[in-house]
């Protein structure tokens, strides 16, 4: 990816990729899978998106759409549930609380915060100048 001059953000096993066309963002995923095939990996077939970021993406448990970063549905499915299930098992409302604040102020720290940062900057220049970097691939 990065010989061919498209920007792109590894975590663990979540990536994304810019590109300014389809078809240069079709090439590189095919590269991507011709390596992950001789490595004997799989991409998860529902898990790997490609499409135009003006539309909107899930990346790290987060949405990213024209308007601004926000926290991606099923993370907000899954911190309910979470919720639900410490109430169930009788949790002191002070370690819900924790949980709720943690999520709420706290956010990504760390690498994820860094690969979020710099995926929301690209996003914004896209948005912001309506620039042709607007196709993405997105993989776990």
């Amino acid at each position: 990816m990065k010989r061919e001059g498209l920007p792109y953000v590894r975590y663990m096993d979540d990536w994304v990729i810019l590109a300014k066309t389809r078809w240069a963002l079709r090439r590189v995923v095919q590269q991507v899978n011709t390596i992950l095939d001789n490595l004997k990996l799989e991409k998860h077939p529902d898990k790997t998106f490609i499409g135009r970021i003006d539309r909107g993406f899930d990346f790290l448990g987060y949405r990213f759409v024209p308007e601004g970063l926000r926290l991606a549905a099923q993370t907000k499915q899954r911190f309910v549930e979470r919720a639900t299930r410490l109430y169930e098992q009788g949790a002191a409302a002070s370690r819900i609380g924790e949980y709720v604040r943690h999520l709420v102020h706290v956010g990504p720290i760390g690498w994820p915060g860094k690969c979020l940062g710099r995926v929301s900057g690209w996003c914004r220049t896209c948005f912001r100048f309506q620039a042709r970097c607007s196709n993405i691939c997105i993989s776990a």
